[in-house]
């Protein structure tokens, strides 16, 4: 074969090899030239269902939003993919003030890859903590799929801040107002708002967070030398911690606390939350998740302004740690509402209700008692008088109506069988003239010291009272009395030292009831010959 004609073939096929090397080229520099510079289409800027809140559709990959000083403003952001390919995308935007950040429910990303048709729906906070109104401008950064960083240019910011799901609060309020200066007793006013924004009137704010999330600031109150202060969160939610106790205590002044905008669903210790939060006037907790909450010792104690208090919504499924004193000394309250509180695993009501002195609307069919062993004080310096709980595994009732102003006091439905110590179970009792407690059985008494001391008592029924190894000193300490019935109650288990003054104060001409054993009548004679009316009942 010829020579010269095999050259010629070889030099036209590496001629077309060469051509359709560079077509190709061309053609693939074209494809992804093309895909470089894919927009999103829409058509315009609506406004939302939530205040503050825009929908942005975008036109041609950009759009501008005025934000005014010192607010912030949610929009969502949405665009699509009109090229046949995938395209990767990045979030930026151009502003002189104003700073956007991704929402931790955003529905898509900030940088992610978008396919063909598909659409992305971004929320993003636009914040201008500044004192001027500005605008900001978003944009879509576009570059290859499988190609390096985007690089945006010199006026282009790309969007990395988040707003997270949770802001805790780490720093009490009254350490972060001592460290402005602030004490907690010039605050008159507390409000959980929905943003972190300092406003222009504030007089000074810091930190309540440790991620800075949670700002607080406090302005000047109408009232001179008063202020009021301001919580609030990047995310418009104020997480309380775990542990809350003394959280609010000796806010002496406050008047108001406003719980708008917070979460207590990781709470566990409400312990002495509100504590001499005497100015209160009112409080709504009905926000208040308690689904966790252990603790509530002493939560509202010396609340003494506070008139009514709803807590229907707390349910308390994990409650164990006792409510002592939680209503304590709240002398104004006149109404309290607790429907849904679950108290079963409860051990101690010490002092409970003690000095809430006008409490009359209360149902205390709502508590579960059935495990409370220690109900010590539980009604001191009430008016309550009808007592329908479970008392069966209570130890102590020491003080439980002590200066009780009642009238009447109803406890027919009273199970004393497992009470050791009844001390000043009634003492200083004020307007109670018959008191029938025939029903108390005691067989585990061994204090019964002053259980009736100083009281306006004058017919007492003990029929069914019975000791042990007793302390009853000064046990019927009482000028009032005329009538104690204490006719199956037997001293040969009480040392002279325990009982000496049983009858302190008690009128001579006074009928007391006995039962007729020779060592009562052996006591009597020996100690008290000189009550005329004692009278020995055979035992039953």
């Amino acid at each position: 074969m010829d020579s010269n004609f095999i050259n010629r073939s070889i030099s036209f096929f590496t001629n077309k090899k060469k051509i359709l090397i560079i077509s190709l080229s061309i053609i693939i520099l074209f494809i992804v030239g093309f895909l470089y510079n894919t927009y999103a289409t829409s058509t315009g800027v609506a406004l939302g269902n939530e205040e503050n809140t825009y929908d942005i559709l975008l036109t041609d990959s950009t759009n501008t939003v005025t934000v005014p000083a010192k607010s912030s403003k949610t929009v969502y952001y949405q665009f699509s993919n009109t090229n046949k390919g995938t395209v990767k995308y990045y979030i930026g935007y151009s502003s002189n003030n104003v700073i956007a950040k991704v929402w931790w429910d955003t529905e898509d990303k900030v940088s992610d890859t978008i396919e063909y048709g598909e659409y992305k729906f971004i929320k993003l906070k636009l914040i201008n903590d500044t004192t001027e109104d500005d605008t900001i401008t978003i944009k879509s950064v576009l570059g290859f799929v499988n190609g390096g960083d985007v690089i945006p240019d010199d006026n282009t910011t790309l969007v990395t801040g988040k707003i997270k799901q949770t802001n805790t609060m780490s720093i009490t309020p009254s350490t972060a107002l001592s460290t402005l200066g602030i004490a907690k007793t010039a605050v008159e006013e507390i409000t959980f708002v929905n943003d972190n924004i300092v406003p222009e009137d504030a007089l000074g704010s810091t930190t309540v967070s440790s991620d800075n999330s949670i700002i607080l600031w406090y302005t000047a109150s109408d009232t001179e030398g008063m202020y009021k202060v301001y919580i609030g969160s990047d995310n418009g939610i104020t997480s309380f911690p775990a542990d809350c106790t003394s959280l609010f205590e000796d806010f002496t002044k406050t008047k108001v606390i406003n719980f708008n905008n917070i979460d207590t669903s990781k709470v566990t210790n409400m312990q002495r939350m509100f504590t001499n939060c005497s100015s209160l006037k009112s409080l709504d907790v009905s926000n208040f998740d308690t689904s966790n909450v252990e603790n509530m010792y002493y939560m509202f104690y010396n609340c003494r302004s506070i008139t009514e208090l709803d807590l229907d919504s707390f349910y308390t499924p994990k409650l164990k740690g006792g409510l002592q004193g939680t209503f304590a000394n709240c002398t104004k309250l006149k109404k309290l509402s607790f429907k849904n509180i679950d108290t079963s695993r409860i051990t101690s009501m010490q002092s409970l209700f003690q000095s809430t002195s006008n409490l009359i609307d209360v149902d205390l069919r709502d508590l579960n008692t059935s495990r409370v062993s220690n109900m010590s004080q539980m009604f001191r310096e009430t008016k309550l008088s009808q007592i329908s709980i479970d008392t069966s595994s209570a130890t102590k009732m020491s003080g439980m109506f002590q200066g009780s102003t009642a009238t009447s006091l109803d406890l027919s439905t009273f199970d004393t069988s497992k009470v050791s110590d009844m001390s000043s179970m009634f003492n200083g009792v004020k307007n109670v003239s018959n008191l029938d407690l025939s029903n108390f059985k005691t067989p585990r008494l061994t204090n019964a010291s002053r259980m009736f001391y100083n009281t306006s008592i004058r017919k007492l029924n003990l029929s069914n009272l019975t000791f042990g190894t007793t302390n009853i000193n000064e046990m019927f300490g009482n000028r009032n009395l005329t009538l104690i019935d204490m006719r199956n109650a037997d001293f040969s288990n009480v040392t002279y030292s325990a009982a000496w003054n049983i009858f302190s104060q008690v009128p001579k001409t006074a009928t007391i009831y006995l039962k007729d054993t020779e060592f009562n009548r052996t006591f009597m004679t020996n100690n008290y010959s000189t009550y005329t009316n004692v009278q020995f009942i055979p035992g039953e």
